[in-house]
């Protein structure tokens, strides 16, 4: 007599499945139960982050130059462990180096926030600027997040907008 349709059946070929399954399946992910888990991916002990900033935008038929406020913030996102800002480095669109700030090796404490701003009135970066900021921690901490807010209210327009920085590959 054949099986109804709720009875199960179990042959031998699909115990072997079921057994091949469950091994592999402990054995991709046994090191998570031995406690010897690998060193935490999400920490890091520093890097070179480009970020970037927009201290115009082009507007209208004649791409007349729209001048925004850029404000930089370095949040270090670690609840627990502190960061060292070792430098930020502004660039214009062509990549010629504008100003170096003055972080003085300033520690951010776990949540803490640094802010940079280039008023709107600074047309040196234009619209291809950037920042590059290189930070460290030890012991290793949770990269920091690091972006540009773009931000301009003038003549009756209100615009803004954020760029998300992305570490330098290979630094």
């Amino acid at each position: 007599m054949p099986p109804s349709p709720t009875s199960l059946s179990f042959g031998l070929p699909s115990l072997r499945v079921a057994l091949f399954t469950a091994l592999l399946f402990l054995g991709l992910w046994g090191g998570a139960w031995s406690g010897t888990a690998a060193a935490d991916p999400m920490r890091k002990s520093g890097a070179l982050v480009h970020v970037p900033a927009y201290s115009h935008i082009y507007q209208g038929a004649r791409n007349k130059p729209f001048l925004l406020t850029v404000i930089l913030t370095v949040r270090n996102v670690d609840p627990v462990r502190s960061m060292t800002l070792e430098s930020i480095q502004y660039y214009d669109g062509d990549g010629k180096h504008l100003e170096a700030f003055d972080v003085k090796q300033r520690t951010l404490a776990p949540l803490a926030t640094l802010e940079v701003v280039i008023d709107e009135s600074d047309k040196r970066g234009g619209a291809g600027a950037g920042f590059l900021v290189r930070w460290k921690a030890d012991p290793p901490a949770a990269p920091p997040l690091v972006e540009t807010v773009m931000v301009s209210t003038s003549g009756g327009q209100g615009i803004s907008f954020v760029c998300r920085g992305e570490e330098v590959p290979g630094d």
